[in-house]
């Protein structure tokens, strides 16, 4: 375990844990026990996680200092008002202090782009980095509403790390 040290890039752990991770079944929110397989630092993820994601998350989260939680990375439905979506991430801290789980939605690719006009530039940006790094935010700056945290993961994407310090 790598607790206070930078992990490598191309460095990413197989682990043996599992937790309860927030889920639906039959329309109805439930717990489903999901296995833990990959850590990189202080990140879990469950199977169905890109190794390309996994990299975006561990930057991520270092450039947040974000390196004393517990972070859960699992794909599985998302829902605003009882309805699935693919452009956002459900978070909630875990009981017990296990961490806090991001859902990703699972029928979100990887490579599934959208186009965004940045500052009168246009960018193509990967929809799961966006609402990932949203997510982050969010965690990293409780205090920040939500759309906040959606423009400034695209700011950061399109423009770099830079934008964030200019806070």
């Amino acid at each position: 375990m790598h607790n206070n040290k930078i992990v490598s890039l191309n460095e990413i752990e197989k682990t043996s844990r599992a937790a309860i991770i927030p889920a639906y079944s039959n329309k109805k929110k439930t717990g489903k026990l999901k296995e833990l397989s990959k850590s990189k630092g202080n990140c879990l993820f469950t199977r169905g996680i890109s190794h390309s994601l996994m990299n975006f998350i561990y930057r991520a989260v270092v450039q947040l200092k974000l390196k004393d939680k517990k972070l859960i990375f699992s794909k599985g439905a998302v829902k605003i008002n009882n309805i699935s979506v693919i452009n956002a991430t459900a978070s909630r801290e875990l009981d017990w202090d296990v961490g806090i789980s991001i859902r990703i939605p699972y029928n979100l690719k990887y490579n599934d782009t959208i186009k965004l006009n940045i500052n009168n530039s246009e960018y193509k940006f990967k929809i799961m980095e966006l609402i990932v790094l949203s997510a982050l935010l969010h965690i990293a700056y409780p205090s920040k509403k939500s759309i906040w945290c959606s423009r400034m993961s695209a700011l950061i994407i399109a423009q770099g790390w830079k934008q964030l310090e200019k806070l």
